[in-house]
């Protein structure tokens, strides 16, 4: 291939903001990737995708918090995914389920600008709603589940607004 039409797509993709990034590197059957595209769930199936999804935006802010330091707005959404994490992990145990290894890090590579993280992270919240809600409209699983679903759906409704403004803050 000709050099220079390497690097026009090397500076194409650092350049758009669909750019390369933790989410393209995860298999199809992880977190809202396969809670999405699975037509055959079951509470397990639910929970593991959740949980995994929940793991993955953990790692997303580790590697923005390595990367860049303790920026804000993802230093506090952080602190909610952990409380989402552990009300799945207690439902989990309610269900009598051994929740997925948390391997998360393994797919989430540090972005390499602010701008890819707030656009990464904004891209994966609407992920994670888009999966809940598919969950939520499941009329099988128990209501218990649906609620805590649907109560960590509308949290990351926040999270987007939030992310939003926070790219606003850094790219006015």
């Amino acid at each position: 291939m000709n050099r220079w039409v390497l690097l026009g797509i090397i500076i194409f993709l650092s350049l758009s903001p669909y750019s390369v990034y933790a989410e393209n590197w995860m298999p199809d059957h992880y977190g809202s990737n396969g809670g999405l595209a699975d037509d055959n769930l079951t509470i397990e199936k639910v929970l593991h995708y959740a949980i995994q999804d929940e793991y993955l935006a953990q790692a997303r802010y580790d590697a923005i918090h390595k990367k860049f330091g303790q920026v804000i707005p993802f230093v506090q959404i952080k602190k909610v995914e952990q409380q989402h994490i552990h009300a799945l992990l207690h439902l989990s145990d309610l269900y009598n389920i051994s929740p997925p290894e948390n391997n998360a890090a393994d797919f989430t590579p540090p972005p390499t600008t602010l701008r890819q993280a707030f656009q990464a992270s904004v891209q994966a919240e609407i992920d994670n709603i888009n999966m809940y809600e598919k969950f939520i409209s499941d009329e099988g699983l128990p209501q218990e589940l649906r609620n805590t679903m649907n109560d960590i759906a509308k949290a990351s409704r926040i999270h987007i607004s939030t992310l939003k403004r926070g790219a606003d803050n850094y790219y006015p």
